[in-house]
């Protein structure tokens, strides 16, 4: 049996967290893509990417067809222009996803919503990749952060800027974090020793 946990979240939402290297049943997850689905699951040149991107496919149809009670074979997908999906036929459900490692992550609301995990790791030229994409309040936590905690500060700001990113539907480098009417809560207490992440909500 897969492994699914759920979480209440602010804004009446719910964190799922499904662990891809439990038992979950690949045919049934290739019978819940449509064509389009299938189209870029068999573009996948590397197998482990493929798998990974059914496994993410199976869980969210899982999660959504339980919101909606209705079969996950019902669940398609309409794209905005920047290829972030969402239900034509639920507009009152927003969703988003995040996936690292083995660990994918599900966020549902009536919130439009942003996640992102991360899995720890070394990263290089930290202090210029934050230049170019945190904003200067930002810059500065980072920079007086202590040696020691310094990448774990850098994860939690990565994490709330990938997650407002993904709520708004604009590029990583238009919108800072504390943008009006965008509210941000890291998640990282709740994920598993070694991962980082973060939620945002767009009120209104």
């Amino acid at each position: 049996m897969y492994v699914m946990t759920r979480h209440p979240l602010q804004f009446n939402s719910h964190l799922f967290l499904c662990d891809i290297r439990s038992k979950w049943s690949e045919s049934d997850a290739l019978s819940y893509l449509d064509e389009l689905e299938k189209n870029r699951y068999e573009s996948f040149k590397v197998s482990e990417a493929g798998r990974r991107f059914l496994a993410a496919r199976y869980f969210l149809k899982t999660v959504l067809a339980q919101e909606l009670s209705c079969p996950p074979t019902s669940i398609s997908f309409s794209y905005t222009s920047l290829g972030k999906p969402y239900l034509s036929q639920a507009s009152h459900l927003h969703f988003n996803m995040s996936h690292a490692q083995d660990l994918i992550a599900i966020v549902i609301s009536s919130h439009q919503v942003g996640i992102d995990i991360e899995y720890q790791r070394s990263v290089h030229s930290m202090d210029a990749v934050a230049a170019r994409v945190f904003s200067a309040q930002d810059q500065t936590q980072l920079r007086t952060t202590s040696p020691k905690n310094k990448e774990n500060k850098f994860f939690e700001l990565w994490t709330k800027k990938e997650a407002t990113t993904k709520a708004s539907g604009k590029g990583i480098f238009t919108i800072p974090v504390e943008t009006p009417n965008l509210g941000v809560s890291t998640i990282t207490e709740i994920l598993p020793i070694g991962y980082f992440g973060a939620v945002c909500w767009v009120d209104g």
